[in-house]
């Protein structure tokens, strides 16, 4: 990727799930709002254990650092603006811009 555009309002976190008898471990992306930690993972697919929470990480924090590894140039845009509303509303607060042509 050359660009990463991220809105400023996208909030969502990468949680990582694991059953307690080590049936089962997924990853799943969850958006939130501010303040809400209410997320409850239900039972494991195999046993159907109660699945527990084993790690969480913010996906702006994820991409960002994701990004630099790639020497990506990562651009927040706010959503004051019509096109910055509207790239939260139609892509989900996250477009990225291609290094290199995609033949097409």
């Amino acid at each position: 990727m050359e660009v990463l555009l991220i809105s400023e309002d996208l909030r969502a976190e990468r949680i990582t799930v694991r059953c307690p008898n080590g049936d089962h471990e997924a990853k799943l992306t969850k958006a939130f709002k501010p303040g809400e930690d209410n997320f409850a993972p239900g039972p494991c697919p195999v046993c159907g254990y109660s699945m527990e929470v084993v790690e969480k990480v913010d996906i702006v924090d994820e991409l960002s650092e994701m990004a630099d590894q790639m020497n990506t140039q990562v651009e927040f845009i706010s959503t004051d603006f019509d096109e910055g509303s509207q790239l939260m509303n139609a892509f989900g607060g996250l477009v990225a811009i291609l290094r290199f042509s995609t033949g097409m």
